[in-house]
């Protein structure tokens, strides 16, 4: 699939990754490590860098780790179920969601084979829609940036 065409505003990939391995889908530190050297990756800018958080939910199949990071061009994120079974298979645990949107064709594969490596899967489900139909695709490119002065107001 390598790098979409680019003919709307930018690809959003989607993979509903289902038999991963659930130790390291519980693993706060390895999240964070694969959406910190993912941007790298995919050649991408790092907006702001990765926020994770281990959940905790009453009912242990429905923790988890969910995390982003924000890029210039959009973001990528994850949300683990290291616990939760499918739906027809109670004996396949290890569930994953994750998504990577950007205004700049990038490489899916990559994506989805560093995701494998990296925590496993079984059965990897990806789409990928191209989003922004109407959004212009030639723009103006801008001359001069207006001279802006901000003042940080703290409540």
């Amino acid at each position: 699939m390598e790098k979409l065409a680019r003919g709307c505003y930018g690809p959003h990939l989607t993979i509903d990754a289902y038999g991963c391995n659930p130790e390291k889908l519980a693993d706060l530190g390895l999240v964070y490590t694969w959406l910190k050297d993912l941007p790298a990756k995919l050649g991408m800018e790092v907006l702001f860098p990765p926020y994770c958080h281990d959940y905790v939910n009453v009912n242990p199949a429905e923790s988890g780790v969910t995390g982003i990071v924000g890029l210039t061009t959009s973001h990528a994120s994850i949300h683990t179920y290291p616990h939760m079974h499918c739906e027809d298979d109670a004996g396949q645990i290890g569930i994953a969601f994750v998504d990577v949107f950007s205004c700049r064709p990038f490489d899916v594969d990559l994506v989805v084979s560093d995701f494998r490596a990296t925590f496993g899967g079984e059965d990897i489900r990806v789409t990928v829609v191209e989003r922004g139909e109407r959004f212009p695709h030639r723009r103006e490119p801008l001359l001069s940036l207006p001279r802006c002065e901000r003042e940080l107001v703290l409540a």
